[in-house]
């Protein structure tokens, strides 16, 4: 089993995660981390584990981005097996034991998905937990942006993401999104949910927008959006139009989040109008969108610029026409 962990300036949790991974029940695994060149005190944290035999440190001379990061660690991976980690998240010390049987006995599975847990500042301060079921179109859902797992939800067999292309190094937001989105649309992968799972795992939330402002983190989640519009959209060509139409409800989820920003006094108004202009008269939007689905999407802004409040249920309304 190799647990990789693409890190960069989380020197105030790394320590944290390293060791959530060595108090693991079944101790056959290695620890392949990744910095990616952090500026922080993170590279001094992490001398204190040298010597250790299950941690692999590779160190990036530049910084290169998450998806370079998880890249090295698969081609660096001695394991059967691939659980990714981010480096501020924490894996409950079942995590490998659970998951190792579940594939034990799933031996034809390609990867198999289990519950993740999340938290704010210590686990237990959240109730939410990322999980899906068996009868569902999870592609269509990927497409749709109803997110069914996260990036520490899979276990892989280390075999099929070498088959993979690997993660997409232009994405910088919502890559592990694309990641699922394009394996399922392109790998006919065999892959199984266990519902039975307990959550294992446990994802920190809020950090990214919180660290450096709201107005950045929407136009990151916009471009986010663009990126993810550009590489997945020419997969769909072939596709039936049930995806094609799934695809549609990622560019409304983008746009409600934009118009919920200044709603909710997030960020500016006049921004985030602009912000709107701009994603709806980009190339990769209007691929996707025909005619009619604009003018749906300007009576939608028209009322929503109108009226200075958020309308409870006008985002589900809107969705219904589509």
């Amino acid at each position: 089993m190799s647990i990789i962990v693409p890190s960069y300036n989380k020197a105030g949790f790394i320590k944290d995660t390293i060791e959530s991974v060595l108090k693991q029940t079944n101790q056959n695994f290695e620890i392949v981390l990744v910095d990616d060149n952090s500026s922080d005190e993170t590279r001094s944290i992490l001398r204190e584990f040298n010597g250790n035999e299950k941690i692999k440190i590779h160190l990036n001379e530049t910084n290169k981005g998450g998806n370079y990061c998880r890249n090295t660690g698969i081609s660096m991976a001695k394991g059967k097996y691939i659980i990714f980690l981010d480096a501020d998240d924490l894996m409950m010390e079942n995590c490998i034991e659970q998951r190792l049987s579940f594939m034990e006995k799933n031996t034809d599975c390609d990867f198999a998905v289990f519950k993740m847990g999340t938290f704010y500042q210590q686990v237990g301060d959240r109730d939410k937990i990322w999980q899906t079921h068996s009868k569902i179109d999870h592609l269509q859902k990927f497409l749709s942006h109803e997110l069914q797992w996260t990036i520490s939800s899979p276990i892989y067999k280390k075999r099929f993401l070498d088959q993979t292309t690997g993660f997409n190094l232009k994405m910088r937001w919502l890559q592990d999104v694309e990641f699922h989105s394009r394996i399922l649309l392109t790998q006919n992968p065999v892959y199984r949910i266990a519902e039975d799972s307990i959550p294992d795992i446990y994802y920190r939330v809020g950090l990214e927008r919180n660290a450096h402002g709201y107005d950045r983190y929407i136009r990151n989640y916009v471009t986010g959006h663009l990126d993810y519009l550009t590489n997945v959209y020419p997969l769909l060509q072939n596709q039936n139009q049930h995806h094609l139409k799934a695809l549609k409800f990622t560019i409304l989820s983008c746009l409600f989040k934009i118009t919920d920003s200044w709603k909710q006094k997030l960020v500016d108004k006049e921004i985030a109008l602009k912000l709107t202009d701009e994603y709806l008269n980009s190339k990769q939007v209007r691929e996707v969108l025909g005619n009619g689905d604009m003018i749906k999407i300007k009576v939608y802004l028209l009322v929503n610029k109108t009226v200075g409040f958020r309308i409870k249920g006008i985002n589900r309304l809107i969705k219904t026409i589509f």
